[in-house]
Protein backbone atom coordinates (compact mmCIF):
# COMPACT_ATOMS: atom_id res chain seq x y z
CA UNK A 1 0.00 0.00 0.00
CA UNK A 2 1.64 4.46 0.37
CA UNK A 3 1.38 6.45 2.87
CA UNK A 4 0.78 10.26 2.79
CA UNK A 5 4.34 11.54 2.33
CA UNK A 6 3.15 15.16 2.05
CA UNK A 7 0.50 17.57 1.64
CA UNK A 8 1.26 20.95 0.02
CA UNK A 9 0.29 22.94 -3.15
CA UNK A 10 0.48 21.54 -6.49
CA UNK A 11 0.63 23.92 -10.11
CA UNK A 12 -0.10 21.95 -12.95
CA UNK A 13 1.06 25.52 -15.29
CA UNK A 14 -0.77 23.07 -18.11
CA UNK A 15 -4.21 22.10 -15.94
CA UNK A 16 -4.80 23.12 -12.65
CA UNK A 17 -3.48 24.77 -9.48
CA UNK A 18 -4.04 22.69 -5.73
CA UNK A 19 -3.53 24.25 -2.49
CA UNK A 20 -3.51 21.65 -0.93
CA UNK A 21 -2.49 18.33 -2.52
CA UNK A 22 -1.45 14.45 -1.47
CA UNK A 23 1.34 13.21 -2.07
CA UNK A 24 1.65 9.41 -1.35
CA UNK A 25 4.88 7.03 -1.67
CA UNK A 26 5.81 4.71 -2.86
CA UNK A 27 4.53 6.08 -6.58
CA UNK A 28 2.66 3.06 -8.52
CA UNK A 29 2.51 3.57 -12.49
CA UNK A 30 -1.27 3.10 -13.12
CA UNK A 31 -2.40 5.26 -10.39
CA UNK A 32 -4.03 7.43 -12.65
CA UNK A 33 -7.87 7.69 -12.06
CA UNK A 34 -7.66 5.42 -8.60
CA UNK A 35 -9.04 6.05 -5.54
CA UNK A 36 -6.96 7.19 -2.27
CA UNK A 37 -9.20 5.36 0.72
CA UNK A 38 -8.50 5.93 4.14
CA UNK A 39 -7.86 3.45 7.01
CA UNK A 40 -11.95 4.04 7.22
CA UNK A 41 -13.36 3.28 3.78
CA UNK A 42 -13.47 7.10 2.94
CA UNK A 43 -12.72 8.02 -0.20
CA UNK A 44 -9.68 11.02 0.36
CA UNK A 45 -9.23 11.61 -3.36
CA UNK A 46 -8.38 10.54 -6.88
CA UNK A 47 -4.72 10.18 -8.15
CA UNK A 48 -3.66 11.96 -10.74
CA UNK A 49 0.15 12.26 -11.76
CA UNK A 50 3.48 10.09 -11.16
CA UNK A 51 6.20 12.58 -10.01
CA UNK A 52 9.94 13.00 -8.96
CA UNK A 53 11.12 15.00 -6.07
CA UNK A 54 14.46 15.09 -4.58
CA UNK A 55 14.71 13.82 -0.81
CA UNK A 56 17.31 16.37 1.55
CA UNK A 57 19.80 13.93 0.40
CA UNK A 58 19.68 14.31 -3.12
CA UNK A 59 17.97 10.97 -3.66
CA UNK A 60 14.95 10.99 -6.75
CA UNK A 61 11.63 9.79 -4.56
CA UNK A 62 9.08 9.06 -7.09
CA UNK A 63 5.49 9.70 -5.94
CA UNK A 64 1.66 10.17 -6.95
CA UNK A 65 -0.04 13.12 -6.68
CA UNK A 66 -3.74 12.65 -5.55
CA UNK A 67 -6.61 15.42 -6.11
CA UNK A 68 -8.30 15.74 -2.95
CA UNK A 69 -11.80 14.53 -3.00
CA UNK A 70 -13.00 17.65 -0.67
CA UNK A 71 -12.50 19.37 -4.28
CA UNK A 72 -15.19 17.08 -6.07
CA UNK A 73 -18.33 18.06 -4.93
CA UNK A 74 -18.58 21.14 -7.05
CA UNK A 75 -17.60 19.75 -10.26
CA UNK A 76 -19.18 15.85 -9.33
CA UNK A 77 -22.04 15.95 -11.68
CA UNK A 78 -20.03 17.45 -14.77
CA UNK A 79 -17.51 14.87 -14.07
CA UNK A 80 -20.54 12.26 -14.41
CA UNK A 81 -21.97 13.88 -17.31
CA UNK A 82 -19.08 14.29 -19.49
CA UNK A 83 -16.51 12.14 -17.84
Amino acid sequence: CCTVAARQEFAGYWEYMLDEAIFTAPAHPSWGGAGLIGGNGELLGIGSLVMQQQDGKGRRVDLNMVVPANLLPPILEDLLAFG
